[in-house]
């Protein structure tokens, strides 16, 4: 079976509980401190000023130069800048009463809240771990730029083994450069692993765990047991590769 094509069977039938854990931006934080302890959940979420479902005290948490977005999705998030960039309370009232249309099960479970973080370097790297049955397989590393307030501009794709090795792998035609190995791979593929078993004796088939790393420090994205909602922008067989490792 294709990758893709398993991504969009089990998104159908995906009913597991963890699955609303981990794609939650809020109740992520007690799931990987349950699993990494708590001194590596400080770390990983060294950026966080606020995570919760409260309007005034979401606003009351704002220091711009930050980020704001609703905890369920990719689909609200607004980049605060400069003095003269603003959300208002009213936004994200409706923000907070906007449905879910998404076929994902898992998202519509989840309380719809918001997430205040410290902004990342304007140009910052995104480590997006591939792993399978908790084993990392892949490493994507991501450049995205958030200048002008763009929300992630995709700059280049870089897709590799656990051993630094370069695959041959284009996404969607972007991009995709030599990059030098990370100082602190090893410990990201730690944290991937770790996270990937939801119980001490199960594991995720598949679940992509997305790291943050800049100035030698790591910080978690998120995390989800789903992937591009089942489509493929991954050139030659690399969606037969992935399907194989399930």
């Amino acid at each position: 079976m294709k990758f893709s094509d398993y991504m969009k069977k089990y998104q159908l039938e995906d009913r597991n509980p963890y699955a609303v854990e981990i794609n939650d931006k809020i109740k992520i934080y007690d799931y990987v401190r349950t699993r990494i302890g708590a001194a590596e959940t400080s770390e990983l979420f060294a950026h966080r000023l606020y995570a919760g479902y409260d309007i005034k005290k979401c606003m009351a948490a704002i220091e711009k130069p930050c980020v704001v977005r609703l905890n369920n999705g990719w689909h609200k998030m607004k980049i605060l800048l400069t003095y003269d960039d603003t959300i208002s309370a009213a936004e994200l009232q409706t923000w907070q009463k906007m449905k879910w249309t998404s076929s994902e099960w898992a998202y519509k479970q989840i309380r719809p809240g918001f997430t205040v973080e410290r902004i990342l370097p304007l140009r910052h790297n995104l480590f997006k771990l591939f792993t399978f049955h908790g084993k990392v397989q892949y490493v994507w590393q991501q450049v995205y730029t958030i200048e002008g307030g763009c929300i992630g501009k995709l700059v280049s794709a870089s897709m590799y083994d656990t051993d630094w090795k370069k695959q041959g792998v284009q996404w969607n035609k972007n991009p995709y450069p030599d990059k030098l190995r990370p100082r602190r791979l090893e410990e990201m593929i730690y944290i991937a692993q770790k996270l990937a078993w939801y119980e001490d004796d199960k594991t995720w088939d598949f679940c992509r765990v997305d790291l943050y790393a800049n100035d030698n420090r790591i910080r978690l994205s998120e995390m989800m047991n789903l992937h591009a909602g089942g489509t493929n922008g991954f050139n030659g067989n690399f969606d037969e590769v992935l399907g194989a490792l399930l």
